[in-house]
């Protein structure tokens, strides 16, 4: 039996009992809300699912939906108000990086002005020292 050590290359990592002969890697949990009640619906309900235009699984009378015991049902609902806190959570997130923006150019025009302010100063004190001069030769 050969050693380990003797492969080109590392043994692939599997989940399976068997040892991974043939074994398919796991596939990655959904990340979002919307994923998550997507698979939840694909597996208790099936890939081919009536749903809405906006990709919404029907409810109606006689559908799969309603067949759902009392927990799946409980469990469906608290998905969908995940989707939806993340939505809110989403277009918070929006109003937030749009609000940065905002004090970030309201910081730079204060800078802005400040320089402005500062040249104007400046140039007022030149044109005054100017005229103190040409008013202290003249006397």
């Amino acid at each position: 039996m050969a050693d380990d050590t003797t492969l080109p290359h590392p043994a692939p990592a599997t989940s399976s009992i068997l040892g991974g002969l043939g074994a398919k890697p796991a596939e990655k949990a959904p990340d979002t809300a919307a994923a998550k009640l997507r698979a939840f619906e694909d597996k208790h309900l099936g890939r081919k699912a009536m749903r809405n235009k906006d990709g919404v699984v029907e409810k109606g009378f006689g559908s799969p939906f309603k067949a759902m015991s009392p927990e799946l049902l409980a469990e469906h609902a608290a998905l969908e108000k995940l989707v939806e806190a993340e939505a809110k959570v989403d277009e918070a997130n929006i109003e937030l990086s749009a609000a940065k923006v905002a004090h970030d150019s309201a910081k730079a025009a204060v800078v802005e002005a400040t320089k402005a302010a500062d040249a104007a100063a400046a140039e007022a004190k030149r044109i005054a020292d100017e005229e103190a001069k040409v008013d202290a030769a003249a006397h």
